[in-house]
């Protein structure tokens, strides 16, 4: 069950969605008849109809009404963005081989090579 409030229907196939202020209405839906079946046109909703946006296209009357949203208060302050992750631990470095070091790795390597596969 929605917190919403419900579209106040003006006629057959228009509402107009009530939010934070008490005479204008914040969005209108409109029905249309498809022949894939109704669909409802989710409109910001303006005084003048030339400035009326259509948001989008739905499935159901209470799917566009669930996206018309309350405006936020004028005194209110934006939200801190999300915290940055942690940083990764540095990666040890090497110490460089020593001499006898690499005679060793070059030994293993030759001796690879000889194995068959």
């Amino acid at each position: 069950m929605s917190t919403l409030p419900q579209p106040i229907r003006v006629d057959v196939d228009m509402w107009v969605c009530m939010r934070n202020d008490a005479v204008l209405p914040k969005a209108s839906i409109q029905r249309v008849h498809t022949p894939e079946g109704d669909r409802f046109l989710l409109y910001q909703w303006d005084v003048d109809p030339a400035k009326r946006v259509l948001r989008g296209m739905h499935d159901s009357l209470d799917k566009a009404n669930s996206l018309v949203r309350f405006d936020a208060p004028q005194n209110a302050t934006p939200a801190a963005p999300p915290a940055a992750p942690p940083a990764a631990p540095p990666v040890p470095q090497r110490e460089p081989l020593t001499e006898s070091e690499r005679d060793a790795l070059a030994a293993m390597r030759g001796a690879g090579a000889l194995i068959k596969r």
